[in-house]
């Protein structure tokens, strides 16, 4: 079995069935009658804001991250190629790739400041 035994059935179906589906395509599982995400074996995680309460995640055993997002009514759930707690950098290669920008960014303005804190030295 790719998911860990110790998940809920009703959560392993579901996980089971988001894992057939591309990845990053988002299904809507409705909160009432789902036991909460931390009751079964999730863990907190870190997720990208995007109006949930909370985000939770487990890692299948091939590598993959399921990512479950905690909205008032329902969770959204979608699985990524790389999990981001036991691949980061694979996470943002292929997960999240527009973080590369970011920190490319950030990346040209450090190197700005430092020559232009050399420049003025002189």
């Amino acid at each position: 079995m790719l998911l860990r035994d110790t998940l809920d059935e009703s959560w392993r179906n579901i996980l089971n069935y988001v894992l057939t589906l591309p990845a990053h395509q988002d299904i809507a599982i409705s909160k009432h009658g789902s036991p909460h995400p931390l009751q079964v074996g999730f863990a907190f995680r870190l997720g990208e804001a995007r109006g949930q309460m909370a985000d939770y995640g487990v890692t299948v055993s091939d590598g993959r991250g399921i990512h479950i997002m905690e909205y008032q009514d329902v969770y959204l759930l979608h699985w990524d190629k790389a999990d981001p707690l036991t691949n980061p950098i694979g996470h943002i290669l292929q997960d999240a790739p527009h973080y590369l920008r970011i920190f490319g960014a950030l990346a040209a303005i450090f190197a700005g400041i430092a020559l232009f804190g050399d420049s003025r030295k002189s």
